[in-house]
């Protein structure tokens, strides 16, 4: 639980995420931490206040990675 909302990655999410740092990291040493800290700090924002960001499609938000040109996405469950 982070910020008091539960955030879960998805197993399709882990995968697309091992490619993408893969691929930074083929683009140049280390790209692929500075990656990795905007995909968390992406997720601690959404954790935090998820409400902060607009819904785009029925209950999801996202919110851009910076620097990076990725976003994460996030549905409400109930």
């Amino acid at each position: 639980m982070i910020g008091g909302f539960t955030v879960e990655i998805t197993s399709e999410a882990y995968a697309e995420l091992a490619e993408i740092m893969e691929w930074y990291s083929i683009q140049r040493k280390g790209l692929e931490k500075e990656f990795s800290l905007s995909f968390e700090a992406a997720i601690n924002r959404l954790a935090r206040n998820p409400f902060n960001y607009q819904i785009f499609y029925k209950n999801a938000r996202s919110v851009l990675l910076q620097r990076f040109p990725y976003k994460v996405r996030s549905e409400e469950h109930t």
